[in-house]
Formats: C-alpha cells, sequence, structure tokens
C-alpha cells in the first residue's frame, strides 16, 4: 500500500466556477457534461516519489508556464484573473468530484480531511 503525502497549495481557497459548470444540471457532475480538460483543467496535481515508497500529491492550480512556450498565448478563466478560484465554498468542496476522479477516493479523502476535518 502506498502512503500519500500533501503539499497544498491553493487547493483549500474557494472559487468560482465557469459558465459549463454553472450550465451542469442541478445534482449532476461537471464530468458528464464538460470535456475532460476543461473539468480537469482548474486542478494540477504533480506526483512524485517521497521518502519510504510513498507518493507526494502536490495540489495547485495551472498556470501557463505548465503548457511551456504555447502557454504565453493561453488565457483561462477558470485559473487566472480576480474571478478564478473564488467563491461561497473551498474548492475541496466546489470541485470535490474533479479532485476525486483525478487523484482518486483515497487520497480525496484524505485531502479534504486536512482541509476540513472529519
Amino acid at each position: 500500500m502506498t502512503t500519500v503525502t500533501f503539499t497544498l497549495t491553493d487547493v483549500g481557497r474557494p472559487r468560482l466556477r465557469c459558465n459549463l459548470s454553472n450550465c451542469t444540471p442541478q445534482g449532476e457532475s461537471p464530468i458528464a457534461w464538460k470535456p475532460s480538460v476543461c473539468w480537469q483543467l482548474p486542478i494540477k496535481v504533480d506526483w512524485e516519489r517521497g521518502a519510504d515508497d510513498t507518493e507526494v500529491a502536490t495540489v495547485r492550480r495551472w498556470t501557463r508556464r505548465d503548457w511551456g512556450a504555447e502557454g504565453e498565448t493561453m488565457a483561462w478563466c477558470c485559473t487566472e484573473g480576480s474571478l478564478a478560484y473564488v467563491g461561497d465554498r473551498p474548492v475541496v468542496e466546489s470541485l470535490g468530484a474533479e479532485l476525486e476522479a483525478i487523484v482518486g477516493t483515497e487520497v480525496f479523502v484524505e485531502l479534504r480531511h486536512r482541509l476540513v476535518g472529519p
């Protein structure tokens, strides 16, 4: 079994969802309605091998530099600007389904526990 250690950056901050998320029917996940690049885009997970065969997951926002030279011309409303990562709920709640799909249930449960408690 692999132990997961977290480095948290931006994930605990609230955020406002994009229009595609806001158009998702009530009670349904944006994962079912949005293209995969869209529902994954706000969340960047960097996996590294840690000590004692652990995995270290750094959960953060995407930045232009993550896209290489092409990133200089990209602008994403869900990761940049004054309305990115703001809202009435923490990201771990507002993007809970997306986080769980990207990192898996075990990691998501631990991440949520560390950010909001039991």
